[in-house]
Order: structure tokens, then sequence, then C-alpha cells
């Protein structure tokens, strides 16, 4: 009579062992994949609306991307760290491209007649999304990573390409200084991941200073703007 073949419980362990091995193994890379499918196609879906928005005569201005953005957020699934660094260098890329009267000249095309109706408008697209998405990121102590400064940057990049043209904008807006908005618009996502991380760790000091480096950096051109348009009244 034959003996039956016993395997024994130790050897029952090694093989299930291996089998969970061999699983992880397997399902490791197809979890990876399916988690980068699933950032492509958020991606995709932010430059999807972006394309849209930048073939459509009615929203090729940067102001009015920022606030859809900001509306699609739980659609695109948006961080609000990326919509806060965008809120933030629109609101500061216009008051720095909007200096020598180009505020006025706003104005005059959109046929806005009372100052505060305009102060009103631009506080409503302009500050009110930056100071709600700062708001989140802070009370939620959320840091800015370079990822964050990233995927707006690509989005300002697909605006000057497709919309502007070039890094002059004056076609979508007014004749303004547009190389200080360029120069905030490189700047301002560096700077303020700086500011922020450092706010959130009880550091207040950065944003003593990136303040003041807006307020004085605004009134040195307003000055500047003056001088020159005083000089070419005394030519004339």
């Amino acid at each position: 009579m034959k003996t039956p073949f016993i395997v024994s419980s130790d050897t029952l362990d090694h093989i299930q062992h291996r089998i969970n091995t061999l699983n992880i193994q397997i399902i490791k890379p197809i979890v990876l994949i399916l988690y980068i499918i699933y950032l492509m196609i958020h991606i995709y879906l932010d430059i999807i609306c972006i394309l849209a928005m930048a073939s459509n005569k009615h929203t090729q201005q940067y102001t009015t991307w920022n606030l859809i953005l900001s509306m699609l957020q739980p659609i695109l699934n948006i961080s609000p760290e990326c919509m806060f660094v965008n809120s933030i260098t629109t609101w500061n890329a216009f008051q720095f491209g909007a200096t020598d009267n180009a505020k006025l000249r706003l104005m005059e095309k959109n046929k806005i007649k009372k100052v505060h109706t305009f102060v009103l408008l631009d506080i409503i697209a302009h500050y009110l999304p930056m100071l709600g998405w700062g708001y989140v990121i802070l009370r939620n102590k959320r840091n800015i990573k370079y990822y964050h400064v990233l995927r707006p940057s690509i989005w300002m990049l697909i605006y000057y390409i497709l919309v502007g043209k070039g890094l002059n904008c004056e076609k979508q807006y007014v004749k303004y200084p547009y190389m200080r908005q360029v120069f905030q618009t490189i700047s301002t996502p560096l700077l303020i991941k700086y500011v922020v991380n450092n706010l959130i760790h009880g550091n207040v000091y950065p944003l003593v200073l990136y303040l003041s480096y807006i307020w004085y950096s605004k009134d040195y051109l307003d000055i500047c703007d003056n001088i020159q348009r005083r000089t070419l009244r005394l030519d004339r």
C-alpha cells in the first residue's frame, strides 16, 4: 500500500508566501499604471478646457480662465495649491501690467464710467479668488510644492502661445507695459511658494518682505511713468 503524500505546514506557508509575493509583484505595476493614467486623464481635461477657452473669443482673457478653472476645480481635480498659485499670479500680473494708466484705458474699452465699479469688478475677478484659495491652503496647512508651481505655469505658457501668440497680449486687453506683467508671471509662482510655506510654519517675515516688494515696486513704476509722461509733455 502506497503512503499518501503529506505536505507539511511549513511547505504550505512557504507556497502561500510565494503566491502573495507574486501577487504583490503583479499588482504594484498595475496600480502604478492605473495611477499614471488617472493623472494623465485629469491633466488632459485641463488641457481640453484650456484649448476650448483659447478658441473662444469671449474667453481669451487669462482672468476669465482663472475664474472658470476655479469653478470647475472639483470636476478637473485641480489642487487648491495650484489654484492659489494661479490666482495670486493672475492678480499680481494684472496689477503690474495695468500700470502706466492701463486701468484707465481698460475702463474706456469696457465702457466703465465709474471708478468704484471698476475697482469692485477688479476685487471680484482678481482679489476674491486669490483670497479664497489662500484661505483654503492656510487653514489646512497645505505646503506648495514645485508641481503646484509647474501646472499653472503650463497654463500660462499655453495662453501666451495660443492666445497672445507672443508675450504682448495687447489685442486681448489694451496698450500696457506687458514686460512688467511677464516678469510677475514668471517670478510670482516661485516667490509665493517660499512665502506660503514659511507662513505655514509660523515665519511671517517672508510675507512682510513680499508685500513690501509689491508695494514699493509698483510705487516706483508709477513714479517713473509720471516722470516719463511729464517729460513727454515738456518736449511737446
